[in-house]
């Protein structure tokens, strides 16, 4: 379940990275310029919407790099191989369990 410190996180991330938090400044701006004061013609103003939605999405990329970097640096392995791992030793684990138990 996605809590609310999930999204902290997310923010906390953000505010971290200072590429990031430019791309989310930029965005705002961006968004709220294009909304409140639009430029003259209807291109332009999609032009700017379609730039706050890639400064958005660079910034969470950024982010999510970071992170999978992390779990990489730490385990040597992407998230998907240390979960896979995980449940191996788990499934071992449980099988030891069940030989001990026979005997």
């Amino acid at each position: 379940m996605l809590g609310t410190m999930h999204f902290g996180r997310f923010l906390a991330a953000w505010f971290k990275d200072w590429i990031a938090l430019v791309n989310l400044l930029g965005s705002i701006v961006f968004l709220f310029w294009a909304t409140f004061w639009p430029p003259s013609q209807e291109q332009a103003k999609q032009g700017l919407l379609a730039l706050c939605v890639i400064c958005f999405v660079i910034g969470s990329y950024r982010i999510w790099a970071k992170e999978h970097q992390r779990v990489r640096d730490l385990t040597g392995k992407t998230r998907i191989e240390a979960i896979e791992d995980l449940n191996l030793r788990i499934s071992n684990i449980g099988e030891l369990v069940c030989e001990r138990r026979e005997n």
